[in-house]
């Protein structure tokens, strides 16, 4: 009986040390397959020029911070299943996403990964413990700050909307109230009515604010607003330097290059810790001017604000 118990005892001895073998293979083979924390993959939904600043101003904060290799794919010609075997290959433990398209193409291809994304309008998107990403949308506070600043003497300002920025115009009329700047509305059903809506008020305003709004603004609505401003002595404000380029008086926009710089802080402080840097607030909002347009309309600018615009076209 002795001789059997203690065979017992050695058999169980014996199982345990297995066991342990085999938990500690298992742990080393857990390590060996992670992801690659010294690897960030970027997908960028185009080629366009925006996209590619907001990469590069990622891909040399990165640089200059830390020693992470940032490797990247770009999405066009149907490449998808190509830019998902190279982050497949690679194991990177963050995608960066530039864009909506992307972000979309990310979320798809996540698993366990870290997703960082900026560019991306669509309040859809929600951010978790794994998703982050650098707010894309120019407060409408500050922009009602910035006119009054940039333009004194604005007058009242015109906006059209309808119930897909809806949101957008309550925000745009709170701040107006509290900046003390009148604003007189409509609401309209699409594109389409755009003409009519503009009618009520065109002759009534000094400014006009085009809102974020893909249902409303094609390049019909667009020209015949540019035009009505002409002829009606009103100045609009657009979205981006495009449209000051185009003919709006003034319009906001981002930096892209600093946009992409901050989601890499973003990605330092969300996922890296001990690496320095958070991201900044609004010094990636710059603004444009149209300084021949605003002079037919019969606004002038403030002192110094034509120095301090990031483009200015029509000197």
């Amino acid at each position: 009986m002795p001789l059997t118990l203690y065979s017992g005892e050695r058999m169980m001895k014996t199982r345990a040390k297995a066991l342990t073998a085999a938990f500690i293979l298992f742990i080393l083979s857990v390590k060996t397959f992670a992801a690659d924390t010294e690897k960030i993959f970027a997908i960028i939904s185009s080629d366009a020029q925006q996209y590619m600043l907001a990469y590069n101003g990622f891909k040399d904060t990165v640089g200059k911070n830390t020693k992470i290799s940032v490797m990247s794919g770009t999405i066009k010609g149907g490449n998808e299943n190509e830019i998902a075997s190279a982050i497949n290959s690679s194991d990177p433990l963050i995608l960066l996403a530039v864009g909506t398209k992307a972000l979309k193409f990310a979320k798809g291809i996540q698993g366990n990964r870290k997703i960082i994304h900026c560019m991306v309008f669509s309040e859809k998107e929600i951010n978790d413990s794994n998703t982050a990403g650098i707010e894309f949308n120019i407060p409408e506070s500050y922009k009602a700050e910035k006119i009054k600043e940039i333009i004194p003497n604005h007058g009242t300002m015109g906006v059209i909307y309808t119930g897909a920025s809806e949101k957008q115009f309550l925000n745009l009329k709170k701040a107006c109230e509290e900046k003390s700047i009148p604003l007189l509305d409509v609401k309209t059903q699409n594109g389409e009515d755009f003409p009519k809506a503009l009618n009520r008020i065109k002759n009534r305003i000094n400014l006009f604010m085009m809102v974020t709004d893909s249902a409303l603004y094609y390049p019909g609505s667009v020209q015949h607003l540019f035009n009505e401003s002409v002829n009606n002595g009103f100045g609009v404000i657009g979205l981006s330097s495009f449209y000051t380029k185009a003919g709006a008086v003034l319009s906001f926009d981002f930096n892209y290059y600093d946009v992409g710089a901050d989601a890499a802080r973003l990605a330092f402080e969300k996922f890296y810790n001990g690496v320095n840097g958070k991201p900044a607030e609004s010094g990636r909002i710059v603004y444009s001017l149209n300084v021949s347009v605003a002079q037919k309309a019969g606004i002038d600018f403030s002192a110094g604000a034509v120095d301090k615009a990031a483009e200015v076209f029509g000197r």
